[in-house]
């Protein structure tokens, strides 16, 4: 060991010599080492930790402390009995409750504090462990000390007011807001006892008025408004939160109360004021004064309103504060004499608020102005005919006063009581008239005048009258000059209407309409006045245009004329002239002998036998001239009158054939005559003989009824059968079809009896197999007779079967198909045509051997492959083919075969048949004991054959597949159905000339209204039909894009737009092409010719077939 040093071990416990004793050697570090020469003793003396601290000598104890004590609370003595410092000096320490944080000790004297924070704790006991250690016990000395904090020393007490509070509110206080806190403190600043809280005494009276907060606000529970008491007094207190509570103390609530209600001083019960209509609005009409008795501010400050509604409230406002009472509107806007006003005056003590009123009728001088006239003197002129009440003049006024009855002008007539009889004015327009019967005695007296005077609706009169002057304009007579001398001689009787034959003269000395307005007329005597007028202007006298003096015998006339004015009463004057006229000298005469006519026995009733003609030389344009006729002798026979004649015309009337067959010597002789009108009558005769022709014989139909048969394939103008009738006798037969619906819509007869078709047969939507028609037979001889039969006419229908098309030189179809080809292919496309021009129906009956490969377009013929023909058995199929027609009664049915013979690829075969090959695991692979072969191809050893087998088995699934696919599609969008009509199909023109039209044309049996085929030809007149841009475009554009005569043919605006509008607005060939207009197709597109087709439905989905564009709707059963 180094330097000396000595190191040993301790002793166990049980072996604690106090000294240890012991010899050191020493040697030194040579080589070899070699030991000292002395030895050294050396003693140790151990210093023992025999006895650990006690702290019994003060502890356990339990202390008590005040919260509020910061500082030492105790000092802990432990005792240790080791003698050496070392041993005997403790360390302290603590631990429990609050050790560290609130209590700490001094670990050299024991000496414990305590810090403020305890007095923000609650608790009241801390249990602390004392630890004294020496540092070197295992098993250090434990004590406890159990401190005790005294808390919530001090009660609260009252501050501020306290601990009498006083508050004065008034009685409108908001119960939202307190009116006064009570306020009170506590010494315990922290912990328990430091919070205060306040509370009515339990007796306090008043708690329901009242309420406290625990912050010490005050709050109303209710308004004090109402009650009647002023002071309210209940008793308080404060409490910490460590139940101590302080003194008793009152809270004291007086309350301020309106005790006045505010007066209105210069408004008595009804105070009234004038005010003009013209005051402005900012004009000062009343203020008014008043008082409140309160004292507290706002009970004490009064305001003013105007309450109630109406007029008042409308046109008057009040200043709130000063009361000054001021227009609103003005007062020119209505139209009231007096306002009432009622000022209330109020107090701003909120719900306790007092008012009272004041009335102040406003009574308004609205009539500012007098009414004035214009002028003073107005003058009028008048004719004595002025008729009552109508105004011949106006006494205009103004007033300045624009608001009714104030500026209302009203009329009053003044003066001589006999004036005012007659004159007066109009009361509300001033219009001057004649207020009753001009009948003044004396005429003679022209001028009238009386004064008028004004007021207004008010009563306000004009400052000065008027004056209104009234001249009267007389009437006086018209006489006629020189009467001695009105007299007319020699007037010819032919003299032409119209001709003036006198003009009389007259003087009138009126200058005034009417009375200058004269008018004449004729009266009496006798028959002048029915050849005679007189103008009513001038009074001459002509022969009246309507009138003919031939026509009468009279020889002298007396005119009476009389000349009147148009006054009232009209003044007139009369004279008389005199018109002589000469008559008649000449008898009529026949231009005629005497006649000799024929008639048959069953002639007509009112025909025409003879027709007489006479003259008079006197002429026809006068009474001498004109004949009358009439029967001498000769008309009847056995008392039966036959004939009479016609007075004016001389016609000779066959008036009765009955027994005309048996008229003794078959003929009459009629004596008749001609009279004219002249004075004296003449007379001329002439003689008629009559002879009665006989024909007795009946004509009847030839047979009846007639029978013929005719094939509804007839051409128009097919000659069906020829209807006759007999005798003809010495006249001829016409014949005609009468009333024979339907029949007459489809024959027609020649006048000669010959019966044509007139109507394709085949149209006849009733497919009728017999007609009638009824032929009126009609001959014209002495009499005519007619007779009517019945023709039966039989159609034949239905004559013709379908006849299949074959290709040339072949009688049924024959066609080849590779195994390989897809579905959906046309195979071939089988035609027929009827001759009778039937719709008809293609299907598939059968085949050999039985399929269900092929499908048979009932419509187009097309037979389509629907199932794959891969790994079939047969390679050739005759299908049995029927195609039918819609004839009636019965439908026709021809019937032929379509060889398909399946072309099949050649499959790849075995060279030899199946053979085996044993190989052990240590074979080489490139070894193979037999090698296979076959005819097909085969790469790096894979088997052939597997490949097809596997392959047909796929295409065998796959067939199963589709032909269910097929079935279902066929069962729901493809069903057929037998007697499917024909329909239109539009197809554009591929010849020259052709401007881009549409024309119609019947290409197959197609359900009309189901399929519409646009073809896309090759040729380049048709090269604008365009297909599609893309296969996914569904907006197909039917346009003719090179032809500015169809541009009307437009692409739909957008893919949701179904209301398609495809129109030609200047084909000639095709009408119109519109929407539909049925509620129930409204998205379809019609094509409409009445000519030519009756609709076609907008297609649904379009789809590329072959070499033209199919439209097709999916919600028909029918599809390509």
């Amino acid at each position: 060991m180094p330097h000396g040093w000595c190191e040993f071990k301790i002793p166990k416990a049980a072996e604690r010599p106090s000294n240890i004793c012991f010899a050191v050697n020493v040697r030194d570090r040579g080589n070899p080492s070699r030991p000292g020469t002395n030895t050294a003793t050396v003693t140790v003396t151990v210093q023992r930790n025999l006895n650990c601290p006690d702290l019994s000598n003060n502890l356990p104890t339990e202390i008590t402390i005040s919260e509020t004590y910061t500082g030492l609370i105790f000092t802990a003595q432990a005792r240790d009995n080791d003698i050496t410092p070392y041993f005997s000096t403790p360390t302290y320490s603590l631990a429990g409750d609050g050790a560290n944080s609130l209590f700490f000790i001094d670990n050299s004297t024991g000496q414990i504090t305590v810090n403020s924070v305890i007095q923000n704790r609650n608790d009241p006991i801390y249990k602390l462990q004392v630890i004294a250690s020496d540092g070197f016990c295992l098993n250090p000395a434990q004590a406890t000390l159990t401190v005790n904090v005294r808390r919530n020393l001090f009660s609260p007490r009252w501050t501020g007011q306290g601990p009498s509070f006083q508050v004065t509110i008034r009685e409108t206080q908001d119960i939202l807001n307190n009116i006064t806190q009570l306020t009170a403190d506590d010494q315990d600043l922290t912990g328990v006892g430091s919070t205060v809280s306040y509370r009515f005494q339990t007796n306090s009276s008043h708690q329901n008025l009242f309420f406290i907060s625990e912050n010490g606000d005050v709050y109303l529970r209710r308004t004090m408004v109402g009650l009647a008491d002023n002071t309210f007094v209940m008793d308080v207190s404060a409490e910490d939160d460590g139940g101590l509570t302080s003194q008793p103390g009152t809270l004291t609530v007086s309350v301020i109360r309106n005790d006045f209600t505010p007066e209105i001083l210069n408004m008595p019960l009804n105070t009234a004021r004038s005010v003009r209509s013209d005051t402005g609005n900012t004009v000062e009409i009343f203020t008014c004064t008043s008082r409140d008795s309160d004292t507290e501010a706002d009970y004490g400050r009064v305001s003013y309103r105007i309450v109630g509604e109406g007029r008042a409230s409308n046109m008057f406002e009040v200043n709130s504060s000063t009361c000054e009472v001021t227009l609103r509107n003005a007062l020119t806007s209505d139209t009231a004499q007096a306002y009432t006003v009622l000022i209330e005056a109020f107090d701003n003590a909120g719900a306790a608020t007092r008012s009272s009123t004041g009335t102040l009728t406003m009574n308004v001088d609205r009539n500012l102005y007098p009414p004035q006239f214009i002028n003073q003197l107005y003058s009028f002129e008048i004719l004595e005919i002025q008729e009552l009440g109508i105004p011949f003049g106006y006494a205009n006024a103004s007033d300045n006063d624009t608001v009714s009855p104030y500026g209302d002008i009203y009329y009053e007539a003044m003066g001589n009581d006999t004036v005012l009889t007659y004159f007066g004015i109009n009361a509300d327009g001033g219009l001057v008239s004649l207020r009753s019967q001009w009948q003044y005695p004396d005429r003679s007296e022209n001028i009238f005048r009386y004064d008028v005077r004004l007021r207004d609706g008010a009563g306000q009169q004009s400052p000065v009258t008027a004056s209104v002057n009234v001249t009267v304009i007389r009437n006086t007579q018209p006489v006629f000059n020189n009467t001695a001398n009105y007299r007319v001689s020699n007037l010819t009787e032919d003299t032409a209407g119209g001709t003036v034959v006198f003009t009389p003269t007259v003087t009138n000395q009126d200058s005034r309409n009417p009375f200058d307005d004269l008018e004449f007329e004729m009266i009496g005597d006798g028959r002048t006045t029915a050849f005679f007028q007189a103008n009513k202007a001038n009074g001459a006298i002509s022969v009246r245009p309507d009138s003919d003096l031939t026509s009468d015998t009279e020889s002298e006339y007396i005119a009476r004329l009389v000349v009147r004015d148009g006054g009232t009463p009209r003044l007139s004057d009369t004279s008389t002239v005199v018109i002589q006229v000469p008559r008649n000298n000449f008898s009529p005469g026949f231009l005629h002998g005497d006649l000799t006519v024929r008639i048959p026995f069953n002639e007509d009733i009112g025909t025409v036998v003879a027709d007489v003609n006479a003259t008079d030389n006197d002429g026809q344009d006068h009474p001498e001239g004109k004949i009358t006729y009439s029967m001498v002798s000769g008309n009847t026979d056995n008392n039966i009158e036959y004939f009479k004649v016609y007075p004016d015309t001389g016609q000779l009337i066959l008036t009765e054939n009955a027994g005309l067959d048996s008229i003794p010597n078959d003929r009459f002789v009629v004596t008749l005559a001609a009279t004219d009108q002249g004075s004296p009558t003449r007379t001329g005769e002439v003689t008629i003989t009559v002879i009665i022709d006989k024909d007795p014989s009946q004509l009847l139909c030839g047979q009846n009824p007639f029978v013929f048969t005719t094939s509804e394939n007839s051409n128009v103008d097919t000659v069906v059968g020829s209807v006759t009738a007999a005798p003809s006798a010495s006249g001829s037969i016409s014949y005609e079809v009468v009333g024979s619906p339907p029949g007459d819509s489809f024959f027609r007869m020649t006048s000669t009896g010959v019966i044509t078709v007139s109507a394709d047969l085949r149209t006849d939507p009733a497919k009728l197999q017999n007609y009638q028609v009824l032929v009126k037979a009609t001959r014209s001889a002495v009499a005519v007779q007619s007779v009517t039969c019945t023709v039966s006419i039989t159609v034949t229908r239905n004559e013709n079967a379908p006849v299949f098309q074959f290709p040339l030189g072949l009688n049924s179809y024959t066609v080849t198909i590779n195994d390989t080809a897809p579905l959906g292919e046309v195979i071939q496309t089988v035609s027929a045509t009827d001759a009778d021009r039937d719709t008809i129906a293609y299907s598939l009956t059968g085949s050999i051997p039985a399929t269900s490969a092929f499908f048979l377009h009932p419509a187009r013929g097309d037979i389509v492959l629907i199932q794959s023909l891969l790994g079939t058995a047969s390679d050739s199929y005759v299908c049995t083919i029927s195609v039918t027609d819609n004839g009636y009664p019965t439908p026709q049915v021809s019937t032929t075969t379509a060889t398909i013979t399946v072309a099949r690829e050649n499959a790849s075969t075995f060279v030899t048949g199946p053979s085996s090959a044993k190989a052990t695991e240590q074979t080489p692979n490139s070894n193979s004991e037999q090698p296979t072969t076959s005819s097909g191809p085969s790469e790096n050893g894979l088997d052939a054959g597997a490949i097809v087998k596997a392959v047909l088995g796929v295409v065998a699934a796959v067939d199963v597949i589709i032909a269910l696919l097929v079935i279902f599609l066929r069962s729901t969008l493809f069903k057929e159905e037998a007697d499917v009509p024909l329909s239109e199909m539009v197809k554009r023109p591929t010849g020259q000339g052709d401007s881009g039209t549409l024309v119609l044309r019947d290409t197959t049996a197609v359900n009309a209204g189901i399929q519409l085929h646009v073809f896309v030809e090759s040729s380049t007149e048709n090269s604008a039909w365009q297909r599609p841009s893309s296969e996914t475009d569904d907006d197909y554009e039917i346009a003719d894009v090179g032809s500015t005569e169809n541009s009307a043919w437009q692409r739909p605006s957008s893919e949701t737009d179904d209301d398609y509008e495809i129109a030609d607005a200047t084909s000639s060939q095709q009408d119109q092409l519109e929407s539909a207009s049925s509620a129930t197709d409204p998205t379809y597109i019609r094509i409409s010719d009445d000519e030519v087709v009756d609709n076609y439905d907008r297609p649904q989905m379009y789809e590329n077939t072959r070499d033209h564009h199919v439209y097709t709707d999916l919600k028909s059963q029918y599809t390509v």
